[in-house]
């Protein structure tokens, strides 16, 4: 096992959240966006594409959680 791939699938997984979870809630442009990064990130760790993609997938899921509660918390507001 080489921990560099780990660390760096881990490190790019972070620069991702940390670029996107401000963006939340988002709209379709920045949903397609997302999609695409996340498995551009997933493809560019060959090595350790199956962990690379169950902490892509954890950070996406994550946005998708953000995004729903921001948008109820929006609406309530608006009641």
């Amino acid at each position: 096992m080489d921990i560099k791939n780990y660390y760096s699938a881990i490190t790019d997984a972070w620069k991702f959240f940390k670029k996107w979870a401000p963006e939340m809630p988002a709209d379709d442009a920045k949903w397609w966006q997302i999609v695409n990064e996340a498995q551009q990130i997933t493809a560019a760790h060959p090595e350790v594409q199956d962990f690379a993609a169950r902490i892509m997938v954890a950070a996406t899921k994550e946005f998708e959680e953000q995004d729903a509660r921001m948008r109820k918390e929006k609406t309530n507001d608006e009641l």
